[in-house]
């Protein structure tokens, strides 16, 4: 696993972590303007989530990627503040928040790109502990 320290500027820095696995011969047929927006969405929300911690702990952000049969699996998990359980099942839906200036259209527009190019997204949380991403992408 690839570490890069304290990207950021001084109480903002997280440590990012890599441990991507993938066959160099594994093919994805997806919008790779869309995907790459969908990604750097999902890590500002990590990286925000993370700023955000009252706690005293590690800012750990960790994108792992690996080929299964014919899946791609790529997972984001970041240390941050978490999702309360009440937001979960309506964290996807339009205008649906939990930072006090977010506008809760994020991650709705999120699934509906993923979900045009026949992408799961799942998410789980823990308050105060952090949330994890996870994308299924078809593969070749």
């Amino acid at each position: 696993m690839n570490s890069y320290p304290d990207i950021g500027k001084g109480d903002d820095d997280f440590t990012l972590k890599l441990d991507l696995n993938i066959p160099e011969k594994t093919l994805i047929h997806v919008d790779k303007i869309a995907l790459a927006h969908v990604i750097h969405n999902l890590m500002k929300n990590a990286y925000e989530a993370m700023i955000v911690n009252d706690v005293d702990k590690e800012n750990i952000l960790t994108a792992t990627a690996s080929v299964k049969g014919k899946t791609l699996t790529f997972t984001l998990t970041d240390t941050g503040c978490g999702i309360p359980e009440r937001m979960l099942k309506k964290i996807m839906m339009p205008f649906v928040t939990t930072k006090t200036t977010g506008t809760g259209v994020g991650l709705y527009f999120c699934k509906q790109i993923l979900d045009r190019m026949d992408i799961d997204l799942s998410l789980t949380s823990k308050e105060n502990i952090g949330t994890s991403v996870t994308l299924k992408i078809p593969a070749r």
